[in-house]
C-alpha cells in the first residue's frame, strides 16, 4: 500500500472514531466533502497545514495521523478507552512517552474500540470502568470473549469498583490519575506476558527501578 491510501485510511479511521461524515469534516477544514473522500482513496494528499488541523480536529496526534512505519504490525497493540476526550488526549500522549515500542490507540466509543478488537490482536487494554451510557467491566467481558489472553489494566476514580474488577481477572486496577511510574508498575506485572523489547522508554528505569 502506498503512502497516500495509508494517510487516506488514517483519516478515515479517525474521522469514523470520531463519528464525522466527510462533509462534516471537510466543513470544518473549509473543503468539500468530496475533496475528504479523495484524500481517503488515496487519490491526493493535504498540505502539511492541513493535515495538522484535521488531528487537531481527529483528536489524534499529528505522528499517529501520519505513520506507516514498516515495523507497525509487528508492535505489541495498546488501547486505551476513555469517554472524556481531554482525558482521552493526556492519558494517550503519557502512554506512548512511556510506551515508545507500543502501537497505542485511543477511543472514546466502547462500540469503536470493539470494531477495532475484532480485526486487531490486543496486548494490552486501558479501560476506563465509567463510561458514559456504558461500564468498562461489560466491555472489559466483550474484549476478553474476543481475546482470552488479552491484558486488562481498568482506571478509574472509583475504588470500590476492584471486587467486580477482579472477578474478570483482569492484570491490574489503577486509581486516576495515571501516571507513568503506574503504567509502568502495570506492564511489569501482566497476567499475560508480552515481548518487552524495546517497548519501554530508554529512561524507565530511572523513573521505576
Amino acid at each position: 500500500m502506498d503512502n497516500y491510501k495509508i494517510l487516506g485510511t488514517n483519516i478515515r479511521f479517525f474521522r469514523e472514531r470520531e463519528k464525522l461524515t466527510q462533509n462534516e469534516l471537510g466543513e470544518k477544514l473549509f473543503v468539500s466533502g468530496r475533496c475528504v473522500g479523495y484524500w481517503e482513496k488515496g487519490q491526493r494528499k493535504p498540505d502539511i497545514d492541513t493535515l495538522r488541523r484535521i488531528a487537531d480536529i481527529l483528536n489524534c496526534d499529528f505522528d499517529e495521523l501520519i505513520n506507516h512505519s514498516s515495523d507497525e504490525e509487528s508492535r505489541p497493540k495498546v488501547i486505551l478507552v476513555e469517554d472524556e476526550k481531554t482525558i482521552l488526549k493526556c492519558f494517550m500522549k503519557l502512554l506512548k512517552e512511556t510506551l515508545p515500542g507500543a502501537n497505542v490507540t485511543g477511543f472514546d466509543n466502547p462500540g469503536t474500540a470493539l470494531r477495532y478488537a475484532a480485526k486487531t490482536k490486543i496486548a494490552i487494554a486501558f479501560l476506563d470502568i465509567k463510561l458514559y451510557g456504558s461500564s468498562g467491566i461489560d466491555l472489559a467481558k466483550n474484549l476478553v470473549e474476543i481475546s482470552p489472553d488479552l491484558n486488562i489494566i481498568f482506571l478509574t476514580g472509583y475504588p470500590e469498583y476492584a471486587k467486580d474488577a477482579l472477578d474478570i481477572f483482569c492484570s491490574g486496577y489503577v486509581l486516576k490519575p495515571l501516571t507513568r511510574k503506574k503504567i509502568l508498575e502495570q506492564v511489569e506485572h501482566l497476567r499475560y506476558p508480552i515481548k518487552m523489547n524495546n517497548i519501554l522508554a530508554p529512561d524507565s528505569k530511572e523513573i521505576y527501578p
